[in-house]
């Protein structure tokens, strides 16, 4: 007789007002996420935001600004997708209108993953500790 555990898939769940999106927050995952800096679509996404912000209306027509606007948020879209899903960006980006609104609510939800990771390893590190001194 077998010995049935029943296993699941981390993941947490976040409301990105009214937009609700399921990270997924296996090993895999994280390790994409922590090494995000060193990835090209991080550096690519980083550079067309730099660009965006660093714009002024005499420099740029309303075309090339939305171009540039599509191209960033195509490759913020590329950076969030392995731990929220495809089109998860895009998505919260039609909800807020502002991409600016947009990154800062993926960064949140990234530390609040960085912290329930940080919790979560502390606490298994504390119950190892409890057993080690038994």
């Amino acid at each position: 007789m077998a010995i049935k555990i029943n296993l699941s898939t981390p993941t947490i769940d976040f409301d990105f007002g009214g937009v609700k999106l399921t990270a997924d927050v296996s090993d895999q995952a994280l390790a994409y996420m922590l090494d995000l800096e060193n990835k090209d679509e991080f550096k690519e996404a980083s550079k067309e935001a730099e660009r965006l912000r660093n714009l002024k209306d005499e420099d740029i027509t309303t075309e090339e600004f939305n171009v540039l606007l599509q191209k960033a948020i195509d490759t913020y879209g590329l950076v969030y997708a392995r731990m929220f899903g495809e089109d998860a960006f895009q998505q919260v980006y039609g909800q807020t209108k502002s991409i600016v609104a947009t990154v800062s609510a993926f960064d949140q939800a990234m530390q609040h993953i960085t912290d329930h990771y940080t919790e979560q390893q502390n606490k298994k590190s504390n119950e190892y500790r409890k057993r080690k001194k038994k």
